[in-house]
């Protein structure tokens, strides 16, 4: 799928007022600058930060809280604390951007010294009285010896925060195209879908990928691995599988999202090396399904005829013993006459 643009739009404003939840996970606590800078010194073990990222719907359209930075090294480290703007890449990497100071403000910012052993607490206030959710973080890196900005290094500690103020909130996607990708396991594939968040607030999507032939018959539906979605970015959400045996050169792949958003199927290739894969997964499956039940697990006459043959083989090698046994046990006639009568002339 051809990587586009993601534009970052901000969230609009709405009314306020309701609960707060504290939740899940979403992006990774290192990251990738977009901004092009001095190289940078990654932060050596034993440096953390604390929470590295939080996902709060809040009561108000503000809220405070402490993000802890700690040198669990044996030397003095420089940090440069800085506020910044969270975006994320297609792929779902993400990107910090030089912050407003308004929605989120930070106790210390700029240049600390942590000693061994020593952990720093720094209050954080947001506040959006204009917008309905802000995402931020708070970002601490290494100072490289020439104190460049923090804003500009591609590797730091980061606290990510993904915050919506009350309901009501416009989740609102829209489809960017649909793909399929081979993998290096036989007739595996990824599908892929890029979402763009058009709403002003994040958003979790979940669903399926329905995929079709051309003539409109179902193949399948596969679940999507739900990943969630900043406004005003686009996200690729994907999901694993397993091509079935013949598949035309061409399906059609749309997204039926649980929220009601479809986006509409298009024609995509199949990859050829998983096709051929998926084919000879096929052959296999019946030439020993012939044999031993089927390519579905069922019972097929080829297979009773087998079954028969192979006990007349047993049958006929168990009368050829028999008569081997038979004949060794059974004693020379011949022999004993001759025997006999030379004692007869003695």
């Amino acid at each position: 799928m051809p990587r586009r643009r993601n534009p970052r739009r901000r969230p609009a404003s709405t009314p306020a007022v309701r609960r707060m939840v504290s939740g899940l996970a979403f992006l990774i606590g290192t990251s990738t600058l977009v901004a092009a800078g001095p190289a940078a010194i990654a932060p050596p073990d034993g440096i953390t930060i604390t929470p590295t990222r939080g996902e709060l719907d809040l009561a108000e359209r503000e809220h405070s809280l402490d993000v802890i930075i700690s040198n669990g090294t044996e030397a003095t480290q420089d940090l440069e604390i800085v506020g910044a703007d969270l975006g994320h890449t297609l792929e779902g990497t993400p990107v910090f951007e030089q912050g407003d100071g308004e929605t989120m403000q930070l106790e210390t910012e700029g240049r600390i010294a942590l000693a061994p052993g020593e952990s720093r607490s720094i209050e954080v206030k947001f506040r959006f009285p204009n917008d309905v959710a802000v995402y931020k973080a708070v970002v601490a890196r290494l100072v490289n010896e020439d104190g460049a900005a923090a804003i500009d290094v591609e590797t730091q500690l980061a606290a990510i925060f993904l915050l919506r103020g009350p309901r009501p909130w416009n989740q609102s996607l829209r489809g960017r195209g649909v793909a399929m990708s081979a993998t290096a396991t036989d007739s595996d594939v990824v599908l892929q879908v890029a979402l763009e968040n058009v709403g002003d607030a994040h958003v979790r999507p979940s669903g399926d990928f329905v995929i079709s032939l051309p003539t409109g018959e179902p193949v399948a539906r596969v679940p999507m691995v739900a990943e969630n979605i900043i406004p005003g970015y686009a996200r690729t959400l994907t999901a694993d599988w397993r091509l079935p045996a013949g598949l035309p050169g061409e399906v059609v792949i749309g997204v039926e999202l649980s929220d009601g958003t479809v986006v509409p199927g298009e024609p995509v290739d199949v990859p050829e090396g998983a096709a051929d894969a998926a084919e000879n997964e096929l052959r296999g499956g019946a030439l020993g399904g012939a044999f031993f039940g089927g390519a579905d697990g069922g019972i097929t006459p080829l297979h009773g005829l087998a079954v028969l043959l192979l006990l007349i083989c047993l049958a006929m090698l168990w009368l050829v013993a028999k008569r081997r046994r038979e004949d060794e046990d059974e004693p020379d006639e011949g022999a004993g006459r001759e025997h006999v009568t030379a004692v007869a002339g003695d």
